[in-house]
């Protein structure tokens, strides 16, 4: 029965987040200054999400912000991931991006593409900011996907 309890809380705390991010999407909006911009889009549908990143010199996510032109599920995603990474590492960022991704084999297809679309748009914009670091004149780094 105490385990039966515990769950039930989670789960409200879980739910209560979820409901939380739907109703008011944290790091939503464009970033002026940013030092990478990557972008997902998805060519059969052409919703897209475009992520901004701004990194200090110890390497820290100092801010994180994105924009979609897409479904209530990209947008939610979009809204805990950047919650849950800003202010951390690049180093731990990729690894609750892997986390996330291994989280998201779970879900049914549609939600996976959805889900998805904010880690390929940060994974662009980490590549667009290496490449300007290497010189490269470039404002948008793109990762084009086709699924339904």
């Amino acid at each position: 029965m105490e385990n039966l309890k515990k769950n039930t809380e989670q789960s409200n705390r879980i739910n209560a987040e979820i409901l939380s991010h739907m109703d008011n999407p944290r790091n939503y909006g464009e970033m002026k200054d940013s030092d990478g911009m990557g972008k997902c889009i998805n060519e059969k549908t052409t919703e897209f999400m475009i992520v901004f990143i701004k990194v200090n010199d110890e390497n820290i996510l100092e801010n994180i912000t994105y924009g979609c032109q897409a479904n209530q599920d990209s947008s939610l995603s979009a809204s805990i991931f950047t919650e849950m990474i800003k202010g951390d590492t690049l180093e731990n960022a990729l690894e609750s991006l892997k986390l996330m991704q291994s989280h998201i084999l779970e879900v049914p297809p549609a939600q996976k593409i959805n889900s998805g679309m904010v880690l390929n748009a940060f994974r662009a914009a980490m590549i667009n900011r290496e490449n300007k670091m290497n010189g490269m004149d470039e404002n948008l780094f793109t990762i084009a996907i086709e699924l339904e």
